[in-house]
């Protein structure tokens, strides 16, 4: 990287393993760089202070650099990836490639920085809340879209159904017989020689969800279809 003279804007693709970096004034070649703090950090003490560097909001994998280049005093940008679509179509780009995109927002930036709102890190609180929305909204999607598929099923209400969607959702189950297994709802045997005892249920999954579906299935036994079950 030669040594610049004057504030740089900067272009960044962001993937989750790599960045490909560019400039707007050419000072460096376009080029990646590892998503790693050791190399992000090497490349930003390289650039002169107060220059804008610009990526676009790619879930988590952009807050990094983000974090890293605000914090060394650089003028930092989070592009909606919407906004960098349509700044591509204005100016006529034809092709897209990590290269490409990196040099479009790089482009961008030296163009539109003025009309940008600089990005702020988020305070850990801000940060947490921001998280629990996110999760909230998944757990709300997945919640709906597994109370329509119960919709009709005796027994299920919104709090099961919220239970299950959190448990499905977080831990991968194969089959049926897993779902039951890691509920405890699975019988433990008791046998011996010729001796066949009592089943009774292992209990060794979370107690909450096991009370539930139980809750559930004595009200589902309660009705018509699921009576002779």
């Amino acid at each position: 990287m030669q040594t610049p003279t004057s504030v740089l804007n900067v272009g960044a693709d962001v993937a989750k393993d790599e960045f490909v970096v560019a400039c707007s004034e050419g000072s460096f070649s376009t080029r990646p760089l590892a998503n790693q703090r050791s190399a992000l950090q090497a490349f930003l003490k390289k650039l002169p202070a107060g220059s804008c560097i610009g990526m676009e909001s790619t879930g988590i994998y952009h807050e990094l650099f983000a974090n890293l280049a605000h914090k060394l005093g650089f003028v930092v940008f989070v592009l909606n990836p919407k906004d960098a679509r349509h700044y591509a179509k204005g100016v006529g780009m034809r092709g897209k490639t990590d290269r490409v995109d990196a040099e479009l927002l790089a482009r961008m930036i030296a163009h539109e920085h003025t009309k940008l709102h600089a990005w702020l890190p988020p305070t850990p609180e801000q940060y947490e809340i921001d998280q629990l929305i996110k999760r909230r909204a998944k757990l709300s999607s997945l919640r709906a879209a597994l109370g329509m598929s119960l919709k009709g099923v005796d027994g299920f209400g919104p709090v099961v159904s919220a239970a299950l969607v959190n448990t499905l959702e977080r831990v991968p189950l194969q089959n049926s017989d897993a779902f039951v297994a890691f509920t405890g709802l699975d019988p433990r045997p008791d046998d011996s020689g010729h001796h066949r005892g009592k089943r009774r249920l292992s209990k060794r999954g979370p107690s909450e969800l096991r009370r539930l579906l139980f809750l559930a299935a004595l009200s589902a036994a309660k009705t018509k279809a699921w009576h002779p079950l």
